[in-house]
């Protein structure tokens, strides 16, 4: 799978189809992730963008005193964070999300969009575990999770089938409902706060906020 993000974010920008993601990101997405960081998040400490891609979904997220880090595992993903001047970012970071580069309750809160589909309930769980070691106590977790029953997953499965083309890397998890997300959550020590499907998203994910 590493390698299928790499080749993505290595041309995501030379498509028709990855500029049109790009503008949805800045245009759409970043006004919520924005809303999201002022509700949940201080206004100070550290907190860390779990598989950021370009990370353009942070593009109106304001700074304050935080320290944000854009962490993935695609040295092309990092390089356009990098190389993105108006993204509020501290510092990017090379790792993968199963093994943190963190010490143990030292990060003020953990997002992500787009991300945990990709993995295999067992995966997801692994993942959750570090996610819950890292996290200062009483700090949230938001994960922007697509769904299978998505607008935009049904257009592009359609477009996919008919152009015979994968959009994406693999998403085997793409949620199903709170009862299939609770299912997944009774293995770790996460608790489900809720989930809303909110308008403002395009109806392109749901907002799963773990505590």
């Amino acid at each position: 799978m590493k390698e299928d993000w790499d080749d993505y974010w290595k041309n995501s920008k030379i498509t028709f189809f990855g500029k049109t993601l790009s503008l949805v990101r800045k245009q759409i997405i970043a006004n919520r992730v924005a809303s999201i960081f002022e509700t949940y998040f201080p206004k100070q400490g550290k907190f860390i963008d779990c598989g950021c891609g370009s990370a353009e979904t942070m593009i109106k997220i304001k700074r304050y005193n935080r320290e944000i880090i854009a962490l993935d595992y695609s040295e092309h993903a990092l390089e356009k964070v990098r190389n993105n001047k108006s993204l509020p970012v501290s510092s990017t970071v090379k790792a993968d999300i199963f093994d943190l580069p963190f010490k143990d309750n030292s990060i003020g809160g953990i997002w992500n969009l787009g991300v945990m589909e990709h993995f295999s309930p067992s995966e997801i769980n692994k993942i959750l575990d570090e996610f819950y070691r890292v996290l200062k106590k009483d700090s949230y977790c938001i994960l922007l999770w697509p769904s299978i029953y998505g607008p935009t997953n049904i257009i592009f499965s359609i477009l996919g089938f008919i152009l015979r083309k994968q959009f994406f890397p693999n998403e085997p998890s793409l949620l199903r409902s709170k009862s299939w997300l609770k299912n997944i959550l009774k293995n770790n020590k996460f608790k489900l706060v809720k989930v809303d499907w909110p308008l403002s998203g395009a109806l392109i994910y749901h907002e799963v906020i773990l505590r």
